[in-house]
């Protein structure tokens, strides 16, 4: 993460910072426009179009101020009511809604359309002498359109709003902004580098700063530092870990002793985590409104379900990517950063775990998670077949375990739907999906064979 990375990061996380920005420009335009009108402002009270217009220009901008606080509330109201919503999925989603560009858009808008309505009587405003009338020609306008802006950015704002409250929307958004970093770490990183002489000296630093979630690495300055001192840079905490003050953070790899660094400023912590560079926030986000779904308080399995075929969709994008940890090289293709990243099981665990557990007792979540965990074995190489089939064993013994014996059966089934679409690719004979047996590997379609 670079500076000009981080600021962009700051720009889609900040919900004040555009609403400000917008409010300082309408001020400059009201003064601008003001200025433009004052020579104008004067006009012949016989001219009866002028003075009609003169009067519904003042009547606008009179009235705009008032109506537009008033939605501006109701704008707030609507914010608040979605923001409710998606804590009732889970806190860590939150985030969606205050990146949202519509939403900072339309209050960037209401907010010049009311600044530009006050000020520009303020400072446009001249006495009316004798035999003339106050006329704002290029200031009606401009608020007019502000006015028009501002009914469209609203039924945007309305739109998107609404639609970030269903379900299927927050988790679609999920997955496309942890696809995107996965797709970023294939553009920027490299696992193929030249090998290094063995090096003799090695320095483990520490965070010299207060603690907080790792959410950046300044990629350059310590792939620049490494060069310079011909040394190799290991980063030890992952993206997303937290990280207390006084923990090694870096271990740096040298031919001898060399100055340490300012690791403190070339890594970035947050109170919050944040998807950026951190992919496996995704899968954290979507486990978290499964089991939530799951909880004896709320007991909707069927949420937990489409949580599971977006979770599907992140794992079988791990599993086809090499997940080595990333080398960072310079320009002659020696490795001078390696930052680590979940292993292989480390996504099965975070994916699985959770939702195998208290998703056991339910027989729609178990089809799900075994038609999930067949497919991805189908889809992923052999050498990490194994963990898609000790998941599938976990979820066999849960059953076997919580479910009654008449339901065991059909509780381990393969359902893309949970309950009512039995997989084609499992069914027996009679078109009704066969339960899996053990593990015994069948040509590599899968490790799982019906009975």
């Amino acid at each position: 993460m670079t500076v000009r990375q981080r600021v962009s990061e700051y720009v889609k996380e900040s919900f004040f910072l555009f609403p400000s920005l917008g409010a300082v420009v309408f001020v400059l335009l009201a003064l601008a426009v003001s200025r433009f009108d004052t020579p104008f402002s004067l006009v012949d009270p016989d001219d009866q179009s002028m003075v009609r217009f003169a009067e519904r220009g003042r009547v606008l901008l009179k009235s705009a101020g008032p109506t537009i606080l008033t939605v501006m509330g109701l704008i707030f109201s609507i914010k608040l009511l979605a923001l409710q919503k998606a804590g009732q999925l889970t806190p860590r989603v939150v985030g969606l809604f205050t990146r949202c560009w519509v939403t900072k858009a339309t209050l960037t808008i209401f907010v010049g359309t009311f600044i530009f309505t006050f000020f520009v009587p303020f400072f446009g405003e001249t006495p009316q002498g004798e035999g003339g009338n106050l006329v704002l020609l290029l200031s009606g306008v401009i608020a007019a359109v502000l006015v028009f802006s501002c009914l469209i950015a609203f039924l945007l704002f309305a739109h998107r709003s609404l639609g970030m409250m269903r379900l299927t929307s927050v988790l679609d958004r999920v997955v496309s902004d942890s696809l995107e970093q996965l797709s970023a770490f294939d553009r920027v990183a490299s696992t193929v580098y030249m090998s290094e002489p063995g090096y003799s000296h090695s320095t483990v630093l520490r965070l010299g700063r207060g603690p907080g979630i790792l959410v950046g690495v300044n990629v350059r300055a310590l792939v620049r530092y490494a060069r310079r001192h011909d040394a190799l840079v290991t980063l030890l905490p992952k993206i997303g870990d937290f990280v207390a003050a006084g923990s090694p953070v870096v271990r740096i790899d040298s031919h001898g002793p060399i100055a340490a660094p300012d690791v403190d400023g070339m890594l970035w912590t947050a109170n919050n985590r944040s998807s950026y560079r951190d992919p496996a926030f995704g899968l954290r986000q979507l486990v978290d409104i499964a089991t939530r779904a799951l909880s004896p308080g709320v007991n909707d399995p069927t949420t937990a379900v489409q949580a599971v075929d977006r979770i599907q969709i992140l794992v079988t994008a791990f599993g086809v990517r090499e997940l080595r940890p990333i080398v960072f090289t310079d320009r002659h293709g020696s490795a001078r950063l390696i930052q680590p990243r979940p292993a292989w099981p480390d996504v099965m665990d975070l994916a699985f775990s959770e939702i195998s557990l208290y998703g056991a007792e339910s027989p729609q979540v178990t089809r799900r998670l075994v038609a999930a965990l067949a497919d991805i074995g189908q889809t992923v190489g052999p050498e990490r077949r194994g963990q898609t089939d000790r998941y599938l064993e976990h979820v066999r013994a849960l059953v076997e375990d919580r479910v009654p014996e008449a339901l065991r059966s059909m509780a381990l089934r393969p359902d893309r739907q949970g309950i009512g679409s039995t997989c084609s690719t499992h069914a027996g004979p009679d078109g009704a999906g066969a339960p899996l047996a053990r593990p015994g590997w069948d040509g590599g379609r899968s490790s799982w064979t019906a009975r």
